[in-house]
């Protein structure tokens, strides 16, 4: 294992470490820390050496945890963390401007509302207010108008929070997964069995990036993006799977314009319009697309990766803005899809074809 990688590992075994301690009344025996840590991360060994290395390094950090005594034959000796003295973080001055930011970034992330992470984020928030003088606070609320975060309708996973705990847990303890998930245009949820990697926030929704159990992870058609809200049951199985060393979830979504994952990418050449042409090129189909200026106005894009599932949408957004040139199956799909437009619109059509008659 590469070496970064080794120590990123370490990172996060010492802030489990740090965890457990802080939740535990009564401290840890290293042996109980290092079953805890085995169990909760989903390794498949540790040693007691590795877990007293972990605590050398928090103490040199400044965490006061100490070795004590318990007078239980059992148990002799845990590892404990002086809670009083975790942590005196002192009072920080807190600007206008970092409040500002900090209000911005709070609503960008409402998506999180009834979940575990806005709890984290409003226990947050509160701390800031309280800590912040009555000036400072009555100075932010004048400015607080002036910048406006508009998005998505907003939405709230209060009712999904036993799915996303669910979830969390076995991202983290590389459990597999059994979900039922209903995809667009499918009647019914079918279940299928996942490795869970990360929760992905797009827009105003919540994803799942995981890879199709039994599938070689290095192939990218074994990952997908399974919305949330699509999700009616999560099972999590008494079987781990080995993640990937290299998961890099911004790698494996390069291609997508959001968070779409399944089969291979493909090359795109686009037209758009004199009309359209400014915002093609303000908001970009892809990060990778390649925009040539051509004599009437109109721009060219070519975006070398990306899934057809994504831009086809798009293309009928812009209707006659907008003509697919490259690949040529796509393209009669597009057709396919303005000749049922032009049916469903016809002049003499009262209705959409499958009415039934008044």
């Amino acid at each position: 294992m590469p070496e970064s990688q080794e120590r990123a590992r370490q990172f996060a075994r010492i802030l489990r470490v740090l965890q457990i301690l802080d939740q535990s009344r009564y401290g840890r025996t290293t042996t109980e820390l290092r079953d805890e840590v085995v169990d909760v991360m989903g390794l498949t060994s540790l040693t007691t050496k590795s877990i007293e290395r972990d605590i050398r390094a928090l103490q040199d950090q400044g965490y006061p945890i100490e070795r004590i005594s318990t007078g239980d034959g059992r148990r002799r000796k845990v590892w404990k963390l002086d809670r009083a003295g975790f942590l005196r973080i002192p009072d920080l001055p807190i600007s206008v401007v970092e409040l500002l930011s900090f209000a911005a970034g709070r609503e960008l992330l409402y998506p999180l509302a009834g979940t575990p992470y806005w709890e984290g984020i409003e226990s947050l928030w509160r701390k800031m207010r309280d800590s912040l003088s009555e000036d400072v606070w009555q100075h932010f609320e004048k400015q607080r108008p002036a910048l406006v975060v508009r998005g998505p309708a907003l939405k709230s996973y209060a009712d999904r929070e036993g799915q996303l705990s669910a979830l969390n847990r076995a991202i983290q303890q590389h459990r597999v997964v059994e979900v039922a998930y209903q995809s667009a245009g499918s009647q019914q949820a079918a279940p299928r069995l996942v490795h869970p990697y990360a929760i992905v926030i797009y827009g105003n929704s919540l994803y799942l990036l995981c890879a199709r159990d039994g599938h070689s992870e290095t192939d990218a058609d074994a990952w997908r993006s399974y919305k949330l809200d699509r999700m009616s049951r999560v099972v999590l199985l008494d079987r781990r799977f080995a993640p990937r060393d290299d998961f890099d979830a911004d790698s494996l979504l390069s291609d997508s314009i959001g968070v779409f994952s399944s089969g291979t990418p493909r090359r795109f050449v686009i037209r758009i319009g004199a009309r359209c042409a400014a915002w093609a090129v303000e908001s970009p189909f892809h990060p990778a697309q390649e925009v040539t200026h051509l004599e009437d106005g109109s721009v060219q894009l070519e975006i070398p990766t990306a899934y057809s599932e994504e831009i086809l949408p798009r293309l009928l957004s812009l209707g006659v803005d907008a003509e697919l040139l490259e690949p040529a199956d796509c393209r009669d799909r597009l057709r396919e899809t303005a000749l049922r437009l032009a049916s469903l619109y016809a002049a003499d059509s009262s209705g959409p074809a499958d009415a039934p008659p008044a």
